[in-house]
């Protein structure tokens, strides 16, 4: 069990709470009964004091009776009951000075015999109920408060069942499920936040197979008229504007293609084109995909990396072409340095930090960001990568990386 779960902390509570009442009850079923034991005690020795009073003064045993009846005992003729005691066990035995006093218990009766320097002197019969009125009291109320307890535990372990049921909902929903329902009949707190749970989950589903309902049919139309262009174009005379409109609805495309890859990410689709691919093979596919011209250098890199590869060539074609934007030559060199992956360019630094163009839709009139940075972070964060960017001063190159 979880020790940070609430249902470990009430389990606690409880079984710290019931130990204690354990723990109180105990003590005082204890004391009460060194309460009685010496009280009971105490009791014999002024029988046994009264009788020797009486004794040495030679007072008459009638009233002797009287007294020892208020305490409870009753005074034998030794020689009657001798044979009884000398064959049964005793049960307790007191010392006090020269004098000893056993305890005997024979066919339901307690007898007390009293000694003196080894010798019997009187036995008693003891009157009193062994039984302490206070200690069926205090046994019940420790089974009663032990009871309410643990049907009080039970009854909030009940109560909060529906929490544990809503934790796995919520845990399925973060994985991306979205088929599950968390309504629930109750009227408690946990009920009311369940139920809002599930209105808000179908309010999802709602909103997201409307915003997919949208893009499917924007990608749709825009596709056609873009397929259209294309063929048209195809069919001009070859000219300057010919070579134009083909590279307009060529980036047209591409740039639809990419908004399609990222509405993949951003929806949880699960990808099952993961496989492990080569770097270079990586980057040469992200060199077909390139809208920008120039020239690339790359270095020795033999890294492979397990990802989608549709996903990363884009993700790599937009890191190249921010590299070229940002490049004084038009010359990006693409290296691996200390299992890291560099595009590096000469220029001028950002003039922002790389957190600020990350952000879709932000566009600086001179560095002419987008969403390609955007895009880049989406996707690498989608294979558990970061984009990081440095500048060296020395030799006055951007250097966009990510760590393998």
């Amino acid at each position: 069990m979880n020790r940070d779960s609430i249902i470990f902390s009430v389990t606690a509570f409880f079984v710290v709470a019931l130990l204690s009442i354990i723990a109180f009850f105990g003590i005082l079923l204890v004391v009460e009964h060194t309460r009685d034991i010496s009280k009971n005690e105490e009791r014999i020795f002024r029988a046994v004091k009264t009788t020797n009073t009486f004794v040495e003064r030679g007072l008459p045993l009638f009233f002797l009776q009287e007294q020892l009846k208020d305490l409870k005992v009753e005074l034998l003729d030794p020689t009657k009951i001798k044979l009884t005691l000398d064959n049964a066990k005793t049960y307790k035995e007191i010392k006090r000075g020269t004098s000893i006093i056993k305890f005997y218990r024979v066919a339901n009766q307690n007898y007390i015999e009293v000694l003196i320097k080894g010798s019997r002197i009187m036995i008693f019969e003891d009157l009193q109920s062994k039984a302490n009125k206070k200690m069926p009291l205090l046994l019940i109320g420790l089974i009663l408060s032990s009871s309410i307890l643990i049907l009080s535990y039970l009854a909030v372990l009940r109560k909060i069942r529906p929490l544990k049921k809503l934790e796995k909902n919520i845990k399925k929903f973060g994985e991306g499920n979205l088929e599950i329902s968390t309504k629930s009949s109750g009227n408690d707190e946990i009920s009311r936040l369940a139920n809002s749970f599930d209105k808000a989950i179908s309010n999802i589903n709602k909103l997201k197979k409307s915003r997919e309902f949208f893009l499917r049919n924007i990608m749709h139309e825009l596709k056609t008229p873009i397929t259209k262009g294309k063929i048209t174009t195809a069919l001009l005379e070859d000219s300057s504007n010919k070579e134009r409109l083909s590279r307009v609805f060529n980036r047209l495309e591409l740039l639809i293609n990419e908004f399609a890859c990222i509405e993949r990410i951003i929806a949880g689709a699960k990808e099952e084109n993961i496989k492990e691919y080569r770097v270079v093979d990586l980057i040469d596919g992200a060199r077909d995909l390139l809208f920008e011209q120039g020239e690339i250098k790359i270095g020795n890199i033999s890294k492979s990396i397990t990802v989608d590869y549709n996903l990363f060539t884009v993700a790599l074609k937009n890191i190249i072409e921010n590299a070229f934007k940002h490049s004084k030559d038009r010359t990006i060199f693409i290296e691996e340095k200390e299992n890291k992956i560099e595009f590096s360019s000469f220029g001028k630094p950002l003039k922002k930090s790389l957190e600020e163009y990350i952000k879709p839709f932000e566009k600086d009139n001179s560095d002419g960001f987008g969403l390609g940075l955007y895009i880049i972070d989406t996707v690498l964060k989608h294979h558990n990568y970061k984009l990081e960017y440095s500048f060296d001063k020395t030799e006055e190159k951007n250097i966009f990386f990510f760590t393998l």
